[in-house]
């Protein structure tokens, strides 16, 4: 999957994310923005690559459905692969979904547990989540895939994963648990899984870390077990 994430450092300055942003053109933001994805789409053609997601969270944007429409068309002209779109999980998928070949979810949904909850506890509060995930996919027709999924190494991270930090101290375990529930819970109910976030760049010490990355961490060994 080619995935261009796209951040405007005036919004990190002003303490905004890619979801707020406004345009004071739309048509031109659009326009800018397909002519950057076209070039994207011609090069995933000639790699062959097999899908390519045209935009992550855009939350303020998403109401503009024929200028999603017109930038899906203009990006089938030049690839002939799968396209998606990266949904905010707190909010409804956008009206364009029919467009594409299956929907994704950027999945930090907020599980209802004690912060010493066990696996299990961890893997049945994801029922209603896969629920509703999979009730979007049924009325667009399509098949529904996570793009990010994850959590802190934090105590009781797991309880609100969508947070960078929860200033609640490390706990590798709360990670491992919340990495290996979500491949017990969604296995066979969820067109396929992207962990966030998994850096170029290796974690100098990771039994002290408290970020996303679970290089070197015990949620890195149940990745493996997921896929084994």
């Amino acid at each position: 999957m080619l995935r261009p994430l796209l951040d405007e450092v005036s919004l990190h300055t002003a303490g905004k994310w890619r979801g707020q942003i406004a345009p004071s053109s739309s048509a031109a933001w659009f326009a800018s923005y397909k002519s950057l994805l076209v070039g994207y789409a011609q090069l995933a053609q000639a790699e062959n690559v097999e899908v390519i997601d045209i935009g992550t969270e855009f939350d303020s944007l998403q109401s503009s459905t024929q200028q999603w429409l017109n930038l899906i068309a203009a990006v089938r002209g030049a690839y002939r692969g799968q396209l998606t779109y990266s949904a905010n999980w707190a909010i409804s998928y956008p009206s364009f979904g029919w467009a594409l070949d299956f929907l994704s979810i950027d999945a930090f949904f907020p599980l209802a547990v004690p912060v010493n909850a066990t696996q299990q506890q961890l893997a049945a509060a994801w029922g209603k989540w896969i629920a509703r995930a999979n009730g979007s996919g049924y009325s667009y027709g399509k098949h529904v895939g996570f793009t990010e999924l994850g959590t802190t190494s934090e105590v009781g991270s797991f309880q609100q994963p969508y947070l960078w930090s929860h200033g609640t101290g490390v706990s590798m375990e709360a990670q491992r648990l919340y990495y290996a529930a979500a491949c017990q819970a969604l296995k066979g109910r969820i067109g396929g899984i992207f962990w966030w976030e998994y850096l170029l760049d290796t974690v100098p010490s990771p039994a002290a870390d408290p970020g996303f990355d679970p290089q070197g961490k015990p949620a890195d060994l149940e990745i493996s077990r997921c896929y084994a």
